[in-house]
């Protein structure tokens, strides 16, 4: 199992998706997050054929945006609080 050319640690049979968004706090972000992280579900099928149900299930759905939105939610709150 060698590393490809591009030194990202995949394979030549991997993918190695990244996803990064400027937040700029306001009201509203976190409702961008959350759309922003089922979009990347998406785009995983998508674009990589990776096997993500059509349309992704609600259970992981929901999973997806309540993990981004408690990140999302502690980073923007000073000293974790």
């Amino acid at each position: 199992m060698g590393v490809n050319a591009e030194g990202d640690g995949c394979t030549a049979d991997q993918y190695l998706m990244r996803a990064g968004y400027a937040l700029d706090g306001g009201v509203g972000c976190i409702a961008d997050v959350r759309h922003h992280a089922v979009a990347f579900l998406d785009q995983a099928r998508a674009d990589h054929g990776l096997p993500v149900p059509v349309p992704v299930p609600a259970r992981a759905r929901d999973l997806t945006q309540l993990v981004v939105s408690e990140l999302v939610t502690n980073a923007l709150t000073p000293g974790g609080k």
